[in-house]
């Protein structure tokens, strides 16, 4: 099992920013 934590700051209402960001969150935690 791998467990990994990661913290940004969310920008109100940039929905898709936000998401962006996880997304890239979730690569580099992958690595």
């Amino acid at each position: 099992m791998r467990i990994a934590l990661g913290q940004f700051n969310a920008v109100v209402g940039d929905l898709a920013g936000n998401v962006e960001k996880m997304q890239q969150m979730y690569a580099q935690a992958l690595r």
